[in-house]
């Protein structure tokens, strides 16, 4: 990752890490954006889906 978090981006991704832990997901890429954290995640048991998520700079979630 070449950027840095901030508080409120480090929480959301704890909790997204979490979630997608017990729905088999694993995080595979972390990479910022301007201010933009992007989460990339993919199925522990199906290699072709995956989900990006993006987190905001206030800790939102698009």
């Amino acid at each position: 990752m070449d950027g840095t978090l901030n508080k409120l981006q480090g929480l959301v991704l704890c909790d997204r890490a979490r979630t997608l832990a017990r729905l088999r997901f694993c995080i595979y890429d972390l990479y910022t954006v301007g201010d933009f954290l992007f989460v990339e995640a993919k199925s522990c048991d199906d290699e072709t889906a995956k989900r990006i998520f993006t987190i905001t700079p206030e800790g939102g979630l698009l």
